[in-house]
């Protein structure tokens, strides 16, 4: 099942039509760099879950108050970074909690996508959760648009 919502409007727009609800209190910053283009459904798909999933843990687990988040369309592939300003965390000791899925969810999306995951975080320093998807593996993804 796909978000209706990127039938109408662009990744960037689902992403801040998804997260709306979560700007009580604190700033959500989502902007493009790059000349934006449409990617395969599937794609923009997974793209707007993680970011979803990424802001609720910088909300939930982290408390932060300020999440940036950018779409970066390059030359040859696309790059989706989200950073807060949150609690932060020790990435080696509380990564993969038992009973905890979202890492782990959002890296077997961007698995699926032929992409590179890269979480970066430290107590106190906040969290940055960086996407990579080349466009060799975007064209590569079944395109239903």
């Amino acid at each position: 099942l796909r978000d209706r919502s990127l039938e109408a409007t662009s990744l960037r727009d689902a992403i801040a039509l998804a997260l709306a609800g979560h700007e009580a209190d604190r700033t959500i910053d989502i902007r493009t760099e790059g000349a934006p283009r449409r990617l395969p459904g599937r794609v923009e798909h997974e793209l707007l879950r993680l970011s979803q999933e990424a802001t609720a843990n910088a909300i939930r687990h982290g408390q932060a108050r300020r999440i940036d988040i950018v779409l970066d369309y390059r030359q040859r592939e696309l790059v989706l970074t989200i950073a807060d300003d949150g609690a932060g965390f020790d990435p080696e000791r509380d990564g993969a909690r038992p009973g905890h899925f979202g890492l782990i969810g959002m890296q077997e999306r961007v698995r699926r996508l032929g992409g590179t995951f890269a979480l970066r975080s430290a107590p106190g320093r906040g969290t940055t959760v960086e996407v990579v998807i080349a466009d060799r593996e975007i064209s590569s993804v079944f395109c239903d648009r």
